[in-house]
């Protein structure tokens, strides 16, 4: 089961005893931690293979070059929000 699922059917316990029966609810159930998804990434040949189908027409260059700099401009204020909240960044 998933922890969201658990947490769900405690807190619903919960509910039931308070509200319903009125009643404390006296049982202390420890939590789950939350699901850890791992990222999606693609492999050395996949990006390659991405690679090596795009063609070297201008326009294709001048996207390419305006996506990465867009990419470059969200991670910059990124890492801005987060040293203005005093928090670190993990390295990737």
């Amino acid at each position: 089961m998933k922890s969201a699922r658990i947490n769900q059917a405690i807190n619903a316990l919960k509910f039931y005893y308070g509200t319903i029966l009125k009643k404390k609810f006296l049982y202390e159930i420890k939590r789950p931690r939350k699901d850890k998804k791992l990222p999606v990434v693609l492999s050395k040949e996949e990006v390659a293979k991405i690679l090596s189908s795009v063609d070297n027409s201008p326009r294709t260059i001048f996207v390419d070059n305006w996506l990465y700099k867009i990419i470059l401009r969200v991670a910059f204020i990124y890492a801005i929000l987060f040293m203005v909240r005093g928090k670190s960044i993990k390295p990737f």
